[in-house]
Parts: C-alpha cells; structure tokens; sequence
C-alpha cells in the first residue's frame, strides 16, 4: 500500500509520468547505527532533506521499530531493499543469513528459516533480494559454501508462498563478500574475485556476465575499491583506485548484446586530498549529483 501510494504521487492519473516531479523526492535513507550493545534501524524521511540540509541524527532521523539485529561492526546489516521493503541479515554461527523481510513504515515482518549450519561448512555467505514486475512477487537468494569456498549452493525464498527455501543448483563463482547483492530488473548480480555473476529471478537461472579484460586487471588488482551499483535502472562498475570511474552496463543501439559503456571520470582529489579513502557510490539524482558513502 505504501508504495502504490507514492506511485499514484509520482503518475498522473492516466498513467504518464509528471517530469516535474521525480522520485527522489519520495525516498529515505536506511542507517544501521551499531554501538557495543545495540544496533538500531534510522529512517531519514525526506531525500534532499538529509542530503543537502545540515542535520543532526536527533533532529532529521527517527529510530524505526525493527526486527533483532547484530551489533556486530564488522558485518552489513541490509541486504538490500525493493519497493518500499527492506531485507535484513542476521549473524548466525559467523555467517550472514537474510531471513528478515521488513517494512519500516507499516512495520510488518516476515521471518525466513535460518540456515542449518554444519561444521565442515565454509562461513562465507552471499544473498539478494528483489522484485519481479511481470508476476509481482519478492524473491530472496542466498548463496552458501557446504564444503568447498569455490562450490556455492544456491537457495530461493519467494515471499508469500509456503514452499521455503529451494535448493537450484551450485556456482563456481566465489562471492564471500557478506553484502548484498545489487537488484536491476529483476535480475540480481554479484562480484566475484574476477567476474560477476547474475541470477534471473524469473527463470532462477545463474549466469555469468562479460567483463572487459581491464575490468578482470581492475578487480584483481584492488578489490576493495571496485564495486556494483544500480544507477537509472542499469547495472554499474566502479573503481576508484585512482580516481573514481564508472561504467553502466547497456545494450548498444540496434543490436541486442549488452556492452560496458563509460559514464563517469570524477577527478576528486582536489577536494578530498591525495589521502586513500573508499568511496561507493549510492544515489544518482535527478540534478546529475552523484551521492557517495565515504
């Protein structure tokens, strides 16, 4: 309800899109603020609110009612979020497992069986969480290692249903990284140590998506400073090893093969420094700024 409730904000009433107003305006953001002894769930409710006003957390977030989370600095706590929904890790036997599905606004929670962990299995997890618009339900993946760091089994959860989780095969891909998954179309994709991976959620097929050969160098070579993104309904790469690039993943015109297409060069030494910091990139507003978590 609440987000068919922004959609009628966001489409008039015969269907067409209002470009003066965009969707910015109608998102939050999500924090997970951890101390020693206790992890809370902060919503900022207006985007350009908190993106361009000074704030305070007292004065611009409120504390959100919340399923139970870790505390726990050295592991993410959302998996991701999709329409209004947000999938929330727990940290169980030293792995991350999505078994919260949760709406901040309505406050409503739905809890997913937990992984039944053995000893000879490897700790390193991986999961998504995303929406398919043709058949309009929620699907949750998650990615485990029985035995072996290189051989995943693969699982799905669909929202709603009382089937569970569903085992649909193994990767080779070694995607231990803990964070979630990025959502684009109804497709979510992983990074690998030299690839990136994908799962359809609507034919639940795994599949691997080609990388240019200076993508392989760039993974390999600084790991910690490239990532995945979705930027304007595409998915995106980036690296900032020296300056931050981005690339958006598109079909070439006229022709049904997708391609890596530059998109950004962002020179930002001049106001950080020369100093080596992360940088990923989040949100790209409609003013063509670029909002980044350093």
């Amino acid at each position: 309800m609440h987000f068919c409730h922004h959609l009628h904000q966001l489409y008039d009433n015969d269907g067409t899109k209002d470009d003066n107003i965009f969707a910015e305006e109608e998102v939050g953001l999500l924090f997970a603020q951890t101390t020693n002894w206790d992890t809370s769930l902060l919503y900022g409710g207006n985007f350009v609110d908190v993106i361009h006003v000074k704030f305070s957390t007292k004065e611009k977030f409120k504390k959100v009612s919340q399923p139970p989370l870790h505390n726990n600095f050295s592991f993410p706590h959302l998996v991701g979020s999709c329409n209004g929904l947000v999938c929330i890790f727990i940290l169980h036997d030293k792995l991350r497992d999505p078994i919260y599905i949760f709406n901040p606004i309505t406050k409503e929670e739905v809890y997913l069986p937990e992984l039944v962990v053995t000893e000879r299995m490897c700790k390193g997890t991986s999961s998504g969480f995303g929406y398919i618009s043709s058949t309009n339900l929620y699907k949750i993946v998650r990615i485990f290692y029985p035995s072996h760091p290189h051989k995943g089994q693969i699982q799905v959860y669909t929202l709603g249903s009382s089937c569970g989780w569903r085992d649909k095969g193994t990767t080779s891909i070694n995607m231990e990284t803990g964070m979630g998954g990025i959502h684009v179309n109804g497709i979510i994709y992983w990074l690998g140590v030299d690839s990136i991976g994908s799962f359809d959620l609507a034919d639940e097929e795994f599949r691997f998506v080609s990388v240019p050969p200076f993508m392989v160098d760039l993974m390999s070579a600084s790991e910690e400073h490239c990532g995945l993104t979705s930027f304007g309904g595409y998915l995106c790469f980036y690296d900032h090893s020296q300056h931050m690039k981005i690339w958006s993943y598109k079909k070439k015109c006229g022709d049904k093969k997708e391609s890596w297409c530059m998109e950004f060069d962002i020179q930002y030494e001049d106001v950080l420094g020369s100093e080596v910091i992360v940088l990923m990139p989040l949100l790209l507003p409609k003013n063509n700024e670029i909002i980044f978590l350093m």
